[in-house]
C-alpha cells in the first residue's frame, strides 16, 4: 500500500484503493482515469493528539468518523468510501461533498485549523488532495466555545463535545474582532481578480474583481496541469463575467481564468 505524508500535519499519510486495489499517487495527487466502482480513503494518524476526523453533509451537519484503530494503540485511523460514477457523457466523476472527509486540529494556543482530504475528478482524471481550509480562533461565550468566523453552528456544537482541556485558555467573546476588508479591489486592473478562496473538493474558488464577487469553476482555470487550481491571495486575469447558473449566492461567474504566476 503507497500512502504519502500529508504536507503540514506531522504524523498523517493517506492511501488510496479503488475496487479493492491500491492506487499509485503521482505528482500533484494524480491517481489516473479511474472507471465506476467505490474508492477508499485511508487515512492514518500516527500523532493523533487533538486531531478529529468529521464529514459533512449537505446541510452542513458534522458526522465524527469513527477511530478504526485497534485498542490500546496511540493511533487513529479513519476510512471513506467515495463513490465513482459515470455521467451520460461517459466521463467518471466523484460528488461534493460525499468525496472528502475532514481532519480539525485543535491548537493549544485556542486555535483550530480544518483540513480536508478528497479525492475529485476532473476530465475524467482523478487526484487525491489535501488542504487546509481554515484557521480560525475559538472564544467562549457563556461558558461555550465558539469559532465566530466560521458562522458554523454545527462546527460550534462539535466543538463543545470535545475535551474542553484541549483548547488551552479561550479568550472571552467580548475580545473577538472581525478581520478588516481587505481593499483589493482598488489595486486591480479591468480583467483581474484577486482570489479570496479555493476550495478543491467543491472544485470552486471565489475572486474579487473590480465589479463584484464571482465565483470560479475549476473547468475555467488554464495554464495548470494535470490539476486546475487556484491559491488564495493570488491575482488570476479572466476573459469575462456571466450569470451563473444554479442555486449560489454568487451573481458573477468568471470565464477564462489564469493565473498570472503559472
Amino acid at each position: 500500500m503507497e500512502r504519502i505524508p500529508v504536507e503540514g500535519l506531522e504524523g498523517v499519510s493517506v492511501s488510496v484503493a479503488h475496487n479493492g486495489q491500491d492506487l499509485a499517487i503521482g505528482e500533484r495527487g494524480y491517481l489516473g482515469r479511474l472507471p465506476i466502482g467505490k474508492a477508499l480513503l485511508d487515512v492514518l494518524l500516527a500523532q493523533p493528539k487533538n486531531i478529529h476526523g468529521f464529514t459533512v453533509d449537505g446541510r452542513k451537519n458534522i458526522v465524527p468518523k469513527k477511530n478504526l484503530a485497534d485498542e490500546g494503540k496511540q493511533e487513529k485511523h479513519y476510512q471513506l468510501n467515495v463513490r465513482i460514477e459515470q455521467l451520460e457523457s461517459g466521463t467518471c466523476i466523484t460528488r461534493y461533498p460525499w468525496n472528502h472527509m475532514r481532519l480539525l486540529v485543535v491548537e493549544e494556543s485556542c486555535m483550530v485549523q480544518i483540513w480536508e482530504i478528497a479525492l475529485i475528478s476532473q476530465n475524467g482524471n482523478f487526484f487525491l488532495t489535501t488542504q487546509q481550509t481554515h484557521r480560525v480562533r475559538c472564544y467562549e461565550k457563556d461558558g461555550k466555545i465558539v469559532c465566530p468566523r466560521l458562522k458554523w453552528p454545527q462546527m460550534d456544537e462539535f466543538l463543545n463535545n470535545l475535551p474542553r482541556g484541549q483548547f488551552g485558555s479561550l479568550m472571552p467573546m467580548a475580545e473577538y474582532q472581525p478581520d478588516p476588508e481587505e481593499p483589493t479591489s482598488d489595486r486591480l486592473e479591468p480583467g483581474q481578480g484577486f482570489v479570496v478562496w479555493s476550495n478543491f473538493a467543491g472544485g470552486t474558488s471565489a475572486i474579487i474583481t473590480k465589479k463584484d464577487a464571482a465565483r470560479v469553476h475549476w473547468s475555467q482555470i488554464r495554464g495548470r496541469h494535470p490539476l486546475a487550481f487556484l491559491r488564495g491571495g493570488e491575482i488570476v486575469t479572466f476573459t469575462s463575467l456571466i450569470k451563473p447558473e444554479g442555486d449560489t449566492s454568487f451573481e458573477n461567474e468568471a470565464l477564462g481564468v489564469t493565473p498570472l504566476i503559472p
